[in-house]
């Protein structure tokens, strides 16, 4: 009987040692969150398009940043169009 205990308790400090090596290597990482949105990010379309990770730097330059430079392109032509409309509403108004 004596022996069963104390290969529970041996047992159980070795689960232990386990838990606290599992829980120290997990809490070693350190993100800041601006880090932490940019990986989420970056996973998540990676994941989104079934990306590899060492493609994601091609289907980057070749498929979304010309898509957001066209965007951002389109965004201020927009606004520009918009104030410019603003502007002479005003004018023949007053």
């Amino acid at each position: 009987m004596d022996v069963d205990v104390q290969d529970a308790l041996e047992l159980v400090n070795q689960n232990h040692q386990l838990y606290l090596i599992r829980r120290k290597k997990m809490s070693a990482i350190s993100i800041t969150s601006s880090r932490l949105n940019i990986l989420t990010t970056y996973d998540a379309m990676r994941v989104k398009y079934q990306i590899y990770a060492d493609r994601y730097d091609e289907f980057y330059g070749k498929l979304v940043r010309p898509k957001l430079v066209d965007f951002l392109a389109d965004e201020r032509k927009r606004h520009r169009k918009s104030t410019s409309t603003q502007s002479s509403i005003s004018l023949s108004g007053s």
